[in-house]
């Protein structure tokens, strides 16, 4: 799980309106 935390740190630095595609990829790789 410290990878996802890791990327969702680095996403919200970035953009929090980047957090939404994020999801949506984190979500793909889950599945």
């Amino acid at each position: 799980m410290w990878i996802q935390f890791l990327c969702t740190r680095i996403t919200l630095a970035l953009n929090v309106s980047n957090v939404n595609t994020f999801r949506a990829v984190l979500l793909y790789a889950i599945l």
